[in-house]
């Protein structure tokens, strides 16, 4: 018999171990099926957030390469008493691919009693706000919100004096065709630092730029290029065209009337398979000019000398001279007879000779814009001619400065 204070211990069977064992066991997986679920959504989440991610990365370089600076372009418009200017053509261009992000009036461009609040921009048009005629000018820089691939008829037909891409982004540009189709008073085009590595076609480029005299494309390589109908065709005034770096390349399908009617063109070049091409188009690939022979009468010539080259020119135009051949080419305005070195020696009625410029400066009586200085050199195209008129005179010109060993020979 046990003792009144001794403590008897409880007794456990085999059922309530296997009780005990069973619980723990459920609590054990309760346990790990929650942590196996806890992973399970942080793996979700870390999922979801790598995916909303991934969008949001998506949305921003999209956005980003839509709305990428694609560079300006800046254009000198000649305003010919209309009261409306059309700055580029738009037909290949969304209404927020560009914006005209400066419209200069200042003096050197020569804007007559202009100002801000004398006219409105809608988009690729400038309104004048009043009737009164317009003349002189005016400087637009174009500012594209992304990186282009065609600029095909950009500024064709239009009233453009001067074109600068120097600050355009045209690595993307594939199709340039009809970019200066008869931009018939086109004079200057600044290509410098264009990439034309992606550049496939040029057709009709730079057709029926007529007062284009010198085209500097040093910077365009084109190993991509396959089509070349027309490029240069018809720029009559076209004296110097520098395709120093350009590759007129085998894979070049469409080649015809590439130079057609440039007569007095002088080509530089320095790629064999260019050169071969010059060749097949009857140009001469080794940096000399294409001649004709002197006929006076012709191409306002007075008196050819014993190389059958043009001695001397008629009233109102001077010689200039080449590598191989000499040109007879207008006077400035206001200049009704020149020496062979480009120099005035006469002026017309209005105009007065300035000694050290060797031009004609418009007196200041004679004009409302009360511009005399060189920015309104331009050409007139009335100067009149003691001799009849020659029979393929209808080719106009404006000529620029020319390094002095061009005067001075």
């Amino acid at each position: 018999m046990l003792g009144s204070d001794e403590i008897q211990l409880p007794k456990f069977n085999s059922d309530d171990n296997d009780i005990r064992n069973h619980n723990e066991e459920s609590n054990g997986e309760e346990e790990g099926k929650n942590k196996n679920k806890k992973i399970i959504i942080a793996i979700i989440v870390i999922i979801g957030v790598l995916i909303l991610g991934v969008i949001i990365f998506l949305i921003i370089y999209f956005s980003s390469k839509r709305k990428e600076n694609g560079g300006y372009i800046k254009v000198i418009h000649e305003i010919d008493e209309e009261n409306e200017i059309k700055i580029l053509n738009v037909d290949n261009l969304e209404s927020d691919d560009y914006i005209i992000e400066e419209v200069k009036l200042d003096d050197s461009i020569s804007i007559r009693n202009l100002d801000e609040n004398d006219y409105d921009i809608d988009k690729n048009i400038l309104k004048f706000n009043y009737n009164e005629k317009r003349d002189g000018r005016i400087e637009f820089k174009i500012k594209f919100n992304k990186i282009l691939t065609r600029i095909d008829g950009l500024f064709q037909k239009l009233n453009i004096i001067e074109a600068d891409f120097s600050e355009f982004k045209s690595d993307k540009i594939k199709n340039m065709n009809s970019l200066f189709l008869d931009c018939y008073k086109l004079e200057n085009i600044n290509f410098n630092n264009f990439n034309s590595e992606k550049v496939e076609s040029m057709d009709n480029t730079f057709e029926n730029c007529r007062e284009l005299n010198e085209l500097d494309l040093s910077s365009f390589r084109t190993p991509k290029l396959i089509s070349m109908k027309s490029t240069f065709r018809n720029c009559p005034n076209l004296e110097y065209l520098n395709l120093e770096n350009f590759d007129l390349n085998s894979n070049i399908i469409e080649r015809e009337n590439i130079f057609d009617g440039d007569d007095n063109l002088y080509i530089k070049s320095n790629n064999e398979k260019t050169k071969a091409l010059l060749d097949s188009e009857n140009r001469n690939s080794n940096n000399t000019v294409y001649t004709k022979n002197c006929e006076i009468g012709k191409n306002q010539c007075s008196k050819c000398d014993s190389t059958n080259q043009c001695e001397s020119c008629y009233k109102g135009y001077y010689l200039k001279y080449l590598t191989n051949t000499n040109l007879c080419k207008k006077c400035y305005k206001g200049c009704s007879s020149c020496s062979n070195y480009m120099y005035c020696d006469e002026c017309q009625s209005g105009y007065y000779l300035n000694d050290e410029l060797h031009k004609c400066l418009q007196n200041i009586e004679s004009t409302d814009s009360g511009i005399t200085d060189i920015n309104s050199l331009i050409l007139d195209s009335s100067i009149p001619s003691e001799e009849p008129k020659p029979e393929d005179s209808e080719t106009e010109y404006i000529d620029t400065d020319y390094p002095s060993s061009d005067r001075f020979r």
